[in-house]
Parts: C-alpha cells; structure tokens; sequence
C-alpha cells in the first residue's frame, strides 16, 4: 500500500517541483521513493512504542505534539538521506522534504485515517 501512495505523491509532486529545486526527473523519483521509505521505518519504530501517537498523526484530529515529533523525526532523518543517498546539498535537501513530507503525510491521512489497522497494514511492505 506505500508504494500505491508513493505513486501518488509522485503523480501529485512531479509537476514542476523537479524544476523549481534544479532536480533531474532521475533525482526526483528516487527521493520521493526515499520519503515513502524513511517514513515507513520511522513509523514502524513509531508503531511499537507510540502506537496512539501513530494513529493521532495520520487522523483527522490535531496532531499531539508527540506526533509532529514523529514528523519531524520523518523530516530529519530524509534530509539526511538525501543528502547521503542522492547528494543533494542541504538547501535542496531541505527545500524537498517541506515539499514531499507534508504531501506524503496528507496521502496516508487519506488513505488510512488513523485506523491502527490501515496504518499497519500500509507499513508491512516494501517501498519501491
């Protein structure tokens, strides 16, 4: 179920984001592939010791403080991935998670709602 919502992140962000942060098509595919997979390991960590925050994050309640410390924990850990994983400089890095982590989290919203079950099951593949 990831990838289905890192393929719609893709489909949503693709338009003229690539350009805006002087990004190759190649570039940013592989880092919106990389969002889908720092969250599900963020969140699955996140799901065996704060299973409520979890569910709070992606409800259509206000997120709790502990849940925008979840995402900013998603957003530390993908800049570091990018900048690892595809070399990107830590502007770009930075300029691509404010765009790509917040369209992420909304799509799981969407598809899950906050319920344990959805959000479980959405984390039990692999992101390609």
């Amino acid at each position: 179920m990831m990838n289905s919502i890192v393929s719609e992140v893709k489909k949503n962000m693709t338009t003229g984001l690539g350009t805006k942060l002087g990004l190759t098509t190649e570039q940013l595919d592989k880092g919106i592939t990389l969002a889908g997979t720092v969250a599900s390991k963020v969140l699955k960590e996140s799901m065996v010791t704060q299973p409520t925050v979890v569910n709070n994050l992606f409800s259509k309640e206000p997120n709790t403080p502990e849940a925008t410390k979840v995402v900013d924990q998603i957003g530390t850990t993908y800049v570091g991935s990018l900048t690892r994983e595809l070399g990107l400089d830590a502007l770009k890095a930075s300029a691509m998670k404010d765009a790509v982590i917040p369209g992420l989290t909304e799509a799981i919203t969407r598809h899950t709602e906050g319920n344990a079950d959805a959000i479980k099951s959405l984390l039990s593949g692999p992101v390609m």
